[in-house]
């Protein structure tokens, strides 16, 4: 499949835009320009952007020159960030009131006036003049920073103890090629994602730079690394076709291997280390690498007999003397295992087994602990139907159906006992924090531990994070597209996930509600929009609970096929007056690149006036079944999924931890040294310094 997909040039000013709400300036001028400081920061709200007060001074006091610098090379990029850069083109150009005063009659025949001519014709329309109206908009306020903060911000990338985003990956490779060596002085300590920290490695040695070979501490490193070499998938999910190697690199990942290797190791992915000893020509090495030719040896003559197999053997057999031995001193492997050995084995045998993972859990990393706690908290109930996301960056969410009995109420409750525990006592030697607030609100924010597959939004969270709409009455939905057919559909729900209605090429419009749909353009060479218009109120009158917003590509195509393809929404007090497309009250914009054909962006609950940021795809479908009707059942899945996305740990639990560790919680923000809220301080919006600070 051919990715044409364009992605956003990568400078300084557009990496302290994307991840620090920032803009860069010079020193002071030396003279006063007030009058157009404020024309720019008038231009600027505009896109419901602002200078902060800092901010806005400093641009006050810099030259004629230096001012128009500032407006020529940060404007265009706040104009792509929200989509204002577009031709907004619509099929219904007097939308909403001109789809909700025709008729059905019309409705129909121009649709299939648009299908017969493939997308040549539209109805003669005279464009009605929207008038203005004041729409109260919260604007994304932009401090001043210095390249400090940028190169800062390099290390907290790298240093993430999770999975970073595609996003990520581009920033550090600008990062690499931008400062060269000076990245030396911001590298952080360790790197302790494995993944990234292959990827950072392939990129150093792919632009002739020396990477240390004590960081790789497995064979499953060495293999990652041969992939991200190849430009591969690092997380291993995919198979990667390994290119082909020159005699020093052959030699130099062998003596990596020799370092490292163990059966275990090797055998946890068999087949690509048979495709990989063969581009290695390991037979070769026989005498400077004889661990690493042993176990190929052995790999290929089906000879490798596990510790995973032993264990597995042990349970099968129901061993559970053998069990906890061969257990004894891997605590990875019991901290995988666990949740299935509460259920398999006896209660006494249980409790040796809870003894046993409280001896082992301090050893146990962060993140594993943080995901432990996650899927333990609830284990005292059933769990049902799990949202699973499968490694690799194709973003293909799906629902495992079924349940899981629960767990003993007193053994759930001593496992996250000691997980909480050993979580506060690896915290505590972090340096101290002082006073400490914490937003309740963060309990609906669950931590961002797997990005791969994140895609690159305005506002980048973790999935199942809930967002406040603001109140306004009308949302309205949006899609932007170049190429032939893509379709902005939702469907509402009752709190039971009945279907209420839905809105779509098929259904312009609902009986009950006001809502509607702008109208189906099944061509755009030059670029498209559709838009979805729901009254929040009306919808909550009729019973809906929960809104879920789809695009479909209809075509065959992926969305990652597309030359350019996003989505988003905004809340509107007067749908009718002002542009259709009005940046100002954009709430989130999201680049759609999966190769798949459904994304369901997001969720909107109707009940608690809340976004449920999703960012989920599923899927390859045919075109002609490709509709919301046709998908709704896996809409369901995916939505019911994120709705009940309990098995993570929170934001609030995580700051929680921290606070009991290394300082005091005080009652209001006020009082505190440290916040941490949806607005100010450390938010939910601060991926990178949460995943290196705070894990």
């Amino acid at each position: 499949m051919k990715t044409r997909n364009k992605r956003r040039k990568i400078s300084k000013n557009a990496v302290a835009i994307q991840y620090l709400n920032a803009v860069i300036l010079p020193d002071h001028g030396g003279e006063s320009h007030g009058e157009l400081a404020i024309s720019l920061q008038a231009e600027l709200m505009r896109l419901g952007y602002m200078l902060d007060e800092v901010a806005f001074e400093r641009l006050s006091s810099l030259t004629i020159d230096q001012i128009s610098i500032f407006f020529r090379e940060y404007v265009p990029l706040l104009w792509e960030a929200k989509g204002a850069d577009k031709s907004w083109r619509m099929f219904y150009k007097n939308f909403p009131r001109q789809v909700m005063s025709a008729s059905d009659a019309d409705l129909y025949m121009n649709a299939m006036m648009h299908y017969w001519s493939c997308g040549d014709w539209v109805p003669v329309q005279e464009v009605r003049r929207r008038v203005p109206a004041f729409e109260v908009c919260k604007f994304i306020e932009l401090k001043l920073v210095g390249g400090d903060d940028i190169l800062a911000l390099f290390s907290q990338i790298l240093g993430a103890s999770a999975s970073i985003s595609e996003m990520d990956k581009q920033v550090l490779v600008w990062f690499v090629k931008e400062y060269g060596d000076v990245l030396g002085e911001y590298m952080p300590d360790v790197i302790p994602f494995k993944e990234n920290l292959c990827f950072f490695a392939a990129l150093h040695l792919n632009h002739g730079l020396s990477f240390e070979m004590n960081v790789f501490s497995s064979a499953t490193d060495v293999l990652r690394l041969m992939v991200a070499l190849s430009g591969g998938d690092v997380s291993l999910a995919e198979n990667t076709k390994l290119r082909s190697w020159k005699r020093s690199e052959r030699r130099y990942l062998i003596r990596l291997l020799e370092r490292v290797i163990r059966e275990d190791d090797v055998a946890r992915h068999g087949e690509k280390w048979k495709r990989a000893f063969h581009g290695l020509h390991i037979g070769d090495y026989a005498n400077m690498a004889p661990r690493a030719y042993a176990v190929a040896d052995m790999l290929r003559n089906g000879n490798i007999v596990t510790q995973a197999s032993l264990i597995e053997a042990a349970i099968v057999g129901r061993d559970a003397e053998l069990i906890f031995d061969l257990l004894g001193n891997r605590p990875g492997e019991l901290a995988r295992r666990l949740d299935h050995l509460m259920r398999v084995l006896k209660p006494a045998e249980s409790e040796v087994l809870l003894d046993l993972f409280e001896a082992l859990a301090c050893r146990l990393d962060v993140r594993v602990l943080v995901q432990l706690y996650g899927h333990f908290k609830h284990r005292n109930e059933e769990m049902r139907d799990r949202l699973v996301l499968p490694k690799g960056g194709a973003g293909k969410a799906c629902l495992l159906k079924g349940s899981l009995p629960a767990l003993m109420g007193h053994h759930v409750a001593r496992i996250v006992s000691v997980i909480w525990g050993a979580l506060g006592e690896k915290f505590s030697d972090r340096g101290e924090m002082g006073s400490v607030w914490i937003d309740p609100k963060l309990k609906g924010c669950p931590l961002a531990l797997g990005q791969r597959s994140a895609s690159e939004s305005l506002k980048v969270v973790a999935r199942g994070t809930r967002l406040a709409l603001g109140g306004k009455r009308t949302l309205r939905m949006f899609i932007w597209w170049v190429g032939q057919d893509v379709d902005l559909s939702c469907v509402l729900y009752d709190k039971a996930f009945k279907k209420v209605g839905h809105l779509s090429y098929t259904n312009l419009r609902l009986g009950k509600i006001r809502a509607c749909h702008s109208g189906d353009i099944v061509r755009a060479p030059e670029g498209a929009a559709e838009f979805i218009d729901i009254d929040m109120d009306d919808a909550r009158r009729a019973g809906v609970r929960y809104i879920a917003m789809n695009v479909l590509d209809f075509t065959g195509k992926t969305f990652a096929e597309y030359e350019e393809c996003f989505a988003g929404w905004m809340m509107r007090d007067y749908p009718d007056a002002n542009e259709v497309y009005d940046a100002r009250t954009v709430e989130q914009k999201v680049d759609l690149r999966s190769a798949t054909t459904l994304a369901l962006p997001v969720i909107f609950d109707v009940e608690e006036g809340e976004a449920i940021w999703a960012d989920l795809a599923a899927g390859k479908m045919a075109s002609a079944s490709n509709n919301v009707e046709n998908c709704s059942a896996t809409i369901v899945d995916l939505m019911r999924g994120v709705i009940s996305l309990r098995g993570k740990m929170s934001l609030y639990e995580l700051f929680l931890l921290h606070a009991q560790a290394r300082g005091e919680l005080v009652n209001s923000r006020e009082e505190a040294d440290c916040v941490f809220s949806m607005e100010e301080g450390t938010t939910p919006f601060d991926i990178s310094e949460i995943n290196s600070g705070y894990l």
